[in-house]
């Protein structure tokens, strides 16, 4: 079990950056153009912690993997959030475009042979 978490530790971390990353950008469209003071330091705070776990992160995995999967899951995570807490409506096109992103970051994990 420990060997388990050991070698998911990583992703784990990569996890961490994701949700943080996505509750930062949604204080930064809280913060409205920084006059909210309260959700911008808020935003900050969290950019850092995606820092911190990106610096932990990179520890078990490749630096290509983790920007990889934190760009693209980030993206979709925000999506979702500015869907459902921001009222924000996509496109078709948009739809097509987050497809390609799921389809890549699958390519990338399951596909992909690199090593740390």
């Amino acid at each position: 079990m420990r060997t388990f978490i050991v070698s998911n530790m990583g992703y784990l971390y990569l996890f961490g950056i994701i949700v943080v990353d996505v509750l930062m950008m949604f204080f930064l469209t809280q913060a409205n153009g920084f006059t909210n003071y309260k959700a911008t330091a808020l935003s900050l705070v969290f950019y850092a912690i995606t820092f911190v776990f990106a610096g932990m992160a990179l520890k078990y995995l490749p630096t290509g993997i983790v920007y990889a999967l934190w760009g693209g899951l980030g993206t979709i995570g925000c999506v979702v959030v500015a869907h459902f807490f921001l009222d924000q409506k996509l496109t078709f096109p948009a739809y097509i475009g987050i497809g390609f992103i799921v389809v890549g970051v699958m390519i990338l994990e399951f596909f992909s042979e690199t090593s740390n």
